[in-house]
């Protein structure tokens, strides 16, 4: 949770309010969701699924962009 928060602009950051909601919406928006489409299960399941592969993605560089801090 504290990743979505850091890259959230600094006017935004005291008007989120972190529900399952909006943590679900923010991964299917890394997949390529867009609110203004008709949206089936399936097609949910597929941007949800490619949200999270994006949201690990950029854990695991953050994890490595600390590691190589920690060295140098």
């Amino acid at each position: 949770m504290g990743s979505l928060k850091a890259c959230t602009p600094p006017k935004q950051k005291k008007q989120i309010q972190l529900t399952v909601d909006s943590v679900i919406r923010a991964i299917a928006r890394l997949g390529g969701y867009l609110e203004h489409r008709k949206n089936t299960l399936l097609g949910y399941i597929q941007v949800l699924w490619r949200g999270w592969l994006e949201l690990e993605t950029l854990y695991q560089g953050w994890l490595l962009h600390e590691k190589l801090k920690s060295i140098y």
